[in-house]
């Protein structure tokens, strides 16, 4: 893989396992309304958080080795200089994210990397000029401080679209409208319109069972006074589904309680509250900052 690939993709793989956003920052003139997922990752608000430092004081785990080769190869400094990254999920044929990165880039330097990849090529699309390596490798700076960047060649043409104004943002849609009043603390927000659209037809495991019940998603994270606070609310398709939901949640985990040899990143699902009305399930769980950070490096 050609230097400059490896940069784009360890800006993806950051934005993938990053832990924070925050839907004060999301640009809706970014989202098309054919989106179908999204994710919005307000890096400066996950700066400020004690799961962020102590992040750093374990920085020998797959974020932290992501970030510091992005800061090596690129000079960029990723929580001061990097203020925001967004990711879209568009269509079936190409389930490739549109990940967009904001705040205060050198252009002149992250081209000059780019302008070394032997298979580059460029073209016009609107009043924008899109960088192409790689075969289907894409990357377009919207203006100074906004990179786009794709697989996707359709999916970030949508986008372009959407921020030109010639397509519409997704405002009034299904997936819009899951995005809520949320509390100051709150450092990540995910969204999906029709979650069941978004599984393969073969998936059959335990939570391709839920989610093929479910038409919409909403998860947030908030930190305050050392806790991390969890909560997924799923839009059901009836009343009944949401009573059977719940049940099953609760089933797995009066069996997680049982055995004490389990994985730990099943952790979380033994300390969840659920919640089931009318056709929503909300399931919530609490614990402090380092619990959740062993949750996910696998620590017990």
């Amino acid at each position: 893989m050609r230097k400059i690939t490896i940069i784009f993709l360890a800006f993806w793989l950051a934005a993938l396992t990053s832990p924070s956003i925050s839907g004060e920052s999301l640009q809706t003139e970014l989202i098309p309304t054919e989106a179908r997922w999204l994710i919005h990752i307000d890096v400066e608000k996950f700066a400020k958080t004690e799961l962020k430092q102590i992040l750093e004081k374990n920085s020998e785990n797959d974020l932290g080795r992501e970030i510091m080769g992005i800061e090596k190869t690129t000079g960029i400094d990723f929580f001061s200089d990097i203020s925001a990254v967004t990711l879209i999920g568009m269509n079936h044929e190409n389930n490739e994210p549109v990940v967009a990165f904001s705040g205060n880039l050198d252009k002149t330097h992250l081209l000059g990397l780019l302008k070394e990849e032997e298979s580059l090529n460029k073209f016009n699309y609107g009043n924008f000029l899109i960088y192409n390596w790689d075969d289907d490798e894409y990357g377009v700076f919207a203006n100074d401080n906004l990179l786009i960047f794709s697989e996707n060649r359709s999916g970030l043409e949508k986008v372009l679209d959407t921020l030109s104004g010639k397509g519409k943002n997704f405002s009034g849609t299904t997936l819009q409208r899951q995005f809520r009043a949320l509390s100051p603390d709150t450092f990540l927000i995910a969204a999906a319109g029709n979650v069941s659209d978004l599984l393969e037809e073969d998936d059959d495991d335990f939570g391709a069972l839920i989610l093929k019940k479910t038409e919409s998603a909403f998860f947030s994270a908030n930190e305050q006074n050392s806790k991390v606070k969890l909560q997924l609310s799923l839009q059901t398709d009836s009343p009944e589904t949401a009573t059977k939901m719940g049940s099953m949640v609760t089933g797995l985990k009066a069996f997680l309680s049982m055995n004490d040899k389990i994985d730990s990143e099943w952790d979380i699902v033994k300390s969840l509250k659920v919640f089931a009305k009318d056709t929503t399930v909300v399931l919530e769980s609490q614990g402090s900052v380092e619990e959740l950070l062993n949750v996910f490096l696998g620590k017990k």
